[in-house]
């Protein structure tokens, strides 16, 4: 590749369907934290990769390398590479908006797509982070407001992410090590900004919410009924898909394939194996 190389590993599954293609969330958080999907293998090939800039992939790349579509071209590549025509991509957060910027330069490609707490456009992201920090209760909703150095901001700060992001306690080690590095992680700061409430980087305006008039797969949306990505967005996501399923697991966060594994896998392969044309639940 131009910008450097692609970490992968596959967990071969039946052959008869699609491969998954899980697609990591950030940018900048590599997929470790996303390693319970790999039980999806007892229904098809499941791949993971680690987006250029993190991870096992190479890290230091240039900042023309960290875009929206250069990832969505990173990922064609490695199709291309693995020679995988027959998909289904499995699009975590930012790994959802990766999905459907891939689904827009190669439309049809994809058998369906599972778009689990999803960030489709930069704006609506944005809109339900203000509503989410209005309802916080003070003094957090005051305090996540102050500097990040200040203390006050800090406790405010882990509030917001215990309550929206994962309220495990403690986090799986996977996700604080993967938390940790997208912390630091050049692609998170470049694209996105100092926190998921706040949005400096290269993806502020970005909105693929066009692309799901396009779909004509099924597609699933999932999410936690606590989640940064709130039900009401998706649910307004789902009904400008031709095919648009939602399933909303109560009481999970941004994280609820870790909180509620067994719920979120059955969820998924239900979604994935049920006769066309069936509802999903």
């Amino acid at each position: 590749m131009e910008h450097g190389r692609l970490w992968y590993r596959i967990h071969p599954g039946p052959e008869a369907r699609p491969a998954v293609i899980v697609l990591h969330g950030g940018p900048g958080c590599p997929s470790d934290y996303l390693h319970p999907l790999s039980a999806l293998a007892d229904m098809a090939t499941v791949v993971f990769y680690d987006q250029l800039g993190c991870g096992r992939s190479t890290r230091q790349v240039a900042e023309a390398a960290l875009t929206l579509s250069g990832f969505a071209a990173d990922l064609q590549t490695l199709l291309d590479h693995l020679q995988i025509t027959s998909i289904v991509l499995l699009g975590h957060s930012f790994g959802a908006l990766l999905a459907l910027e891939h689904q827009r330069h190669h439309p049809h490609s994809a058998s369906a797509l599972v778009l689990a707490s999803p960030l489709v456009a930069t704006p609506d992201w944005m809109s339900d982070m203000a509503a989410l920090i209005a309802a916080l209760p003070e003094p957090y909703q005051t305090d996540i407001c102050k500097p990040a150095h200040d203390p006050a901001y800090q406790a405010a700060e882990t509030y917001f992410y215990r309550t929206h992001f994962c309220n495990l306690d403690p986090w799986p080690p996977l996700l604080l090590a993967a938390a940790e590095e997208m912390a630091v992680s050049p692609a998170y700061h470049l694209m996105w900004g100092p926190a998921e409430f706040s949005q400096t980087g290269t993806l502020a305006g970005v909105d693929r919410s066009g692309v799901l008039e396009t779909l004509r797969c099924p597609v699933l949306f999932t999410c936690g009924s606590h989640d940064e990505a709130r039900p009401e967005t998706l649910k307004r996501y789902a009904d400008r898909v031709t095919h648009g399923h939602v399933s909303v697991l109560d009481g999970g966060t941004h994280c609820v394939h870790l909180e509620q594994t067994a719920d979120f896998l059955h969820v998924v392969s239900a979604f994935l194996t049920r006769p066309a044309g069936d509802d999903l639940l």
